[in-house]
């Protein structure tokens, strides 16, 4: 639980988001019914403040990074419509009086009166007696000179605390809190612990990181055959509330392409893997998790079940299952039924929800077959709810292996990017061949004291990931007698080189090595996306020929 200045934020009761859409709908709230009809993203950014709250910062960090991303959309109005960064003195004057008593930064010399201008306002009014004219004239001249000095930076950091300070409970009130309303009158406020002195509409700042956050994701991911099947598979599902099956080898990143469409549609989806035990208890706390239902070690199964299926049907989120093949029973005998299964269809499927089953060929029908065979169970209950199955390509083209290597190695030039390509095709792990060696090249740097990821590091870390292998060797003929034994061989850089040797011969003669700068101490930050061009590449780098 994260403290502010007075108030503690935590995660978001996932039970009491449910509470709050299931009043809203049930025509309890008029009003806000009628705001959600308006902005059907409402009940999405419901769910998706509840899946950010369970991140590591939560609400707080939320928060903290809107303030950094959009830092246009906080400040007063007057803030918000200046042109200039700095502020003029009619602005400031403006400013001064959209500001609460309670974040008033002048310095007040009556505790009854909010500031010496307000004070004197007062005086022109019929309602109070005129003050001393001294006075008056002291206290404005006292107040013209604190608004000369109140610098842009020190307004901003009123309207940054404030937002700190208020912001995140305010969210987290938009989720539980039922007769909390998501637009405030239009009138202007200026509630002292309200959200809209210091900024723009909040809700439509929220709907603005969502999508800003949804295209940050989208970058770290290769649109591969393999991705855009998966993600086409996945967008059919929760568009037409269905379920589908997505099948593919392992090694191709299916489950990475999985996991990037649920972190960008959060408040749409969530993400489980099935545990490999026979449980369903086991299976039912895994789906908790996901949806962010608070259990313990004596939760009954039974509470379990009712938490889910009343968070569910107002979440009414897709869920993707992953490593799907454990929904079959492990253990059995010809009695056991398929409790996991059965849950999937009575629960999920035959509600209207969308699932994703993501599996290998390898596991999940023969697994059924298996299971099949044993029991009898008649599986056309289950299958014949699948709407759709998708077998994933077995193979990835020379572009998508590129693909790959570019998001791992973002600070290389297409040149050496080919290099690491060969390198996942000579490889029989492909895609995890790429971040393995990724990974270890940056920690090699580090170790050696390097400032730079050199393309050595890389060389050095591809010999200890690609496993040797058996180069295939003729029989020998029969006359001879003889056997050879199979070569075996490293598949490290200075093979791949061979495949592409004339634009690497033509970069050493330019260039000796490609270095990318590394902190010298603490963890390696993303690397920019910008690479450098091969013309500005020292040479001393340049794997030797082999």
């Amino acid at each position: 639980m994260t403290e502010t200045t007075y108030q503690a934020v935590g995660s978001i009761d996932a039970v009491a988001v449910a509470k709050k859409l299931e009043a809203i709908r049930n025509h309890e709230y008029p009003e806000l019914l009628a705001q959600l009809a308006a902005q059907p993203r409402l009940p999405e950014m419901m769910v998706f403040l509840e899946y950010i709250a369970m991140q590591p910062g939560g609400m707080v960090k939320f928060c903290a990074d809107t303030l950094e991303l959009l830092p246009e959309r906080f400040g007063t109005e007057t803030m918000r419509a200046a042109r200039k960064a700095e502020y003029t003195l009619q602005e400031k004057d403006s400013i001064y009086s959209e500001i609460p008593y309670k974040y008033n930064p002048a310095p007040l010399r009556d505790p009854d009166q909010e500031s010496a201008e307000s004070e004197f306002l007062a005086a022109r009014t019929d309602y109070y007696e005129p003050p001393d004219p001294e006075k008056l004239a002291r206290d404005r001249r006292e107040f013209q000179d604190f608004l000369k000095a109140w610098t842009a930076q020190e307004i901003r950091k009123v309207c940054s605390d404030a937002a700190m300070e208020n912001l995140p409970r305010y969210l987290e009130d938009l989720c539980v809190k039922a007769d909390k309303g998501f637009k405030e009158p239009e009138a202007p406020l200026y509630y002292e612990n309200g959200p809209y002195w210091f900024m723009d509409d909040p809700v439509a700042v929220v709907f603005e990181m969502m999508d800003r956050r949804a295209k940050e994701v989208s970058k770290r991911l290769a649109m591969t055959a393999v991705a855009k099947k998966v993600f086409d598979a996945l967008d059919y599902a929760l568009q037409e509330r269905v379920t589908v099956r997505i099948e593919g080898d392992s090694r191709f990143g299916k489950t990475e392409a999985g996991k990037a469409h649920v972190e960008i549609h959060p408040g749409l989806e969530r993400r489980t893997v099935v545990p490999e035990s026979n449980s369903l208890s086991d299976f039912l706390r895994a789906i908790a998790d996901s949806l962010g239902i608070a259990y313990s070690c004596g939760t009954g199964l039974q509470v379990l079940r009712e938490k889910i299926r009343y968070v569910q049907r107002q979440f009414r989120c897709l869920l993707l299952l992953d490593e799907s093949h454990y929904l079959v029973p492990q253990n059995y005998t010809k009695t056991t039924p398929p409790q996991r299964l059965n849950w999937v269809r009575a629960e999920l499927i035959d509600m209207g929800f969308p699932v994703a089953l993501i599996h290998t060929p390898q596991t999940f029908l023969p697994d059924v077959d298996k299971f099949v065979g044993k029991t009898k169970f008649a599986m056309q209950q289950f299958f014949g709810r699948i709407y759709r199955s998708v077998r994933l390509p077995d193979e990835l083209d020379r572009p998508d292996l590129l693909a790959v290597a570019r998001i791992h190695f973002p600070e290389f030039s297409d040149e050496y990017l080919e290099v690491i390509a060969d390198l996942a095709e000579l490889s029989e792990n492909y895609l995890q061949t790429v971040e393995a060696v990724a990974k270890l090249a940056r920690y090699i740097a580090r170790r050696e004291g390097h400032r730079r990821i050199t393309v050595s590091d890389i060389e050095t870390a591809a010999g200890e990931i690609i496993p040797r292998r058996a180069v295939p060797v003729p029989e020998p003929d029969a006359t001879s007698g003889t056997k050879q034994r199979p070569v075996t061989r490293r598949t490290p850089l200075h093979v791949a080189e061979r495949a592409v040797k004339a634009p690497l011969k033509a970069a050493s003669r330019a260039v000796r090595a490609s270095r990318i700068a590394l902190p010298e101490t603490g963890s390696m930050p993303e690397f920019s996306s910008q690479r450098g061009s091969i013309d500005r590449v020292e040479t001393d780098l340049v794997p030797a020929e082999a």
